[in-house]
């Protein structure tokens, strides 16, 4: 009972190893369904972009959560620490918050 929206355009020749991108995709999609899977009497989605552009790659995913959820590093588990360590590998940056009921992950990966 999840509607999920993915946009997906990217080169077939990415630099970044399949397995990399995999823990990247997979873990914050899990994540993604495990915070919907939480929500009553909202709308519940999920909306995944994933481009190249500019010799990096970038994925985004947003996602409603509980409002009064915390997000914050001493709480991430093994899957957000292995897609912290993947985008390090690629000296990419990441940002994931949680603001008024809304969750974010923006990642960028050097190409």
């Amino acid at each position: 009972d999840i509607s999920v929206n993915i946009k997906a355009s990217v080169s077939r020749d990415l630099s970044i190893a399949p397995q990399d991108l995999v823990i990247v995709i997979a873990n914050v999609f899990d994540n993604a369904i495990n915070a919907v899977s939480k929500i009553k009497g909202r709308e519940r989605y999920i909306d995944i972009t994933i481009k190249d552009n500019l010799q990096r790659l970038i994925v985004m995913v947003s996602n409603p959560c509980n409002e009064n959820m915390i997000f914050d590093e001493l709480y991430y588990g093994i899957g957000i620490r292995s897609v912290i360590s993947t985008v390090n590998k690629y000296e990419g940056m990441y940002d994931f918050s949680a603001n008024e009921g809304l969750f974010s992950a923006k990642i960028n990966m050097n190409l």
